[in-house]
Order: C-alpha cells, then structure tokens, then sequence
C-alpha cells in the first residue's frame, strides 16, 4: 500500500475524517453543545429548499460568467481504478464538505456570531476560507468566498448546519461530475 496514488486519495480522505473527529472530541472535553455551538438542530424545510433552489440559481451564473470569461473550474481527472475514484468522491463530495462546515459554518460562525455578529460571521469565514484553496486560482478563490457568504447566510437563516452541509456537499459532488465528464 505504498502506492502514490492510494497514499493520496487515502489522504484525502484522512485528513477531514480525522478533523471531523477531532472537532467532536474537543466539543465533547470543552462541553460545547452540538445544536448551540456547532449548528446541529433541526431546521424549516420550506427556508432549506428556497436556498437550495438559490444555491442552484448561483451555481448557474457563476458557470455562466466562468464560461464568458474562460475560465477554468475543473480539472479533469486522469483514469483511475473504480475504487480510488469511489475513495476520493466520498472525501471530496461527502466527507470534507462536513469537515469544512463543522469548522467555518458551525463552531467558527457561532464564536464569531457572538462575538462580533452575524454579518461579520457569515463574511469572516468566507475571506479565511477560500484563500485555503490555494489549488485554485483568484478567480475560482473569488467564486470560493461567494459561495462561503452563500453558505453563511443559508446558516445564518437556517439557523442550523445542516443546509449548509448539504449544500456544499452538493456542489462538490457537482464539481466532480464535470471532472469525470
């Protein structure tokens, strides 16, 4: 198992798994509350579809405007064994996007919420956010921070962690459609 490519998508995989444990442990010994702290509370149906059906609105002009300015999202991914693209949709599509909003959405969003407000929650995280994506460039880093305000203000709406988790997760998996395409 000293393959490259197992070592990588193993990584992938990894790395928000063992975030997504972590954050759980420290809540766990700090006593954060999963509903409070994190956003895990149940959330009105009706608001989660207007976002979604915005998030899809939003999805459309950025790849619309992406197109008029040639500009390149997706890499498209090399042939690789049916298991390591299984392995790596399910730590890109599914197991980072809950990594990442547990962090920036859930615990990072309510500290700062409280401490500075909503609107400097939902913006805050998007700025510290996208730049982290350094395997992008500046103007698929922009897009980035565009969708972490939408995600903050669908968390901010919601009140609950959950749409912004599904959102993102549906973007990913979007995403790495138009890589395997």
């Amino acid at each position: 198992m000293t393959d490259p490519l197992w070592i990588s998508t193993l990584t992938k995989l990894a790395v928000p798994a063992a975030g997504i444990l972590l954050m759980l442990v420290i809540a766990h010994v700090r006593k954060f509350s999963l509903q409070e702290d994190f956003g895990f509370r149940n959330f009105k149906l009706t608001t989660a579809i207007v976002f979604l059906l915005l998030w899809v609105a939003l999805i459309c002009v950025e790849e619309f405007i992406c197109s008029l300015l040639n500009i390149a999202q997706q890499k498209h991914w090399p042939v690789l064994p049916l298991s390591v693209v299984l392995l790596r949709i399910m730590a890109i599509g599914i197991v980072g996007p809950i990594s990442e909003e547990m962090a920036w959405r859930g615990i990072f969003f309510s500290w700062v919420n409280k401490k500075w407000g909503a609107s400097v929650a939902i913006i805050l995280p998007s700025l510290l956010w996208a730049p982290l994506h350094t395997q992008y460039d500046i103007p698929t880093q922009v897009i980035l921070f565009l969708d972490g305000v939408f995600l903050g203000l669908t968390r901010y709406k919601t009140r609950s962690i959950w749409p912004p988790i599904i959102l993102h997760i549906g973007g990913n998996l979007f995403s790495i459609w138009q890589s395997l395409a």
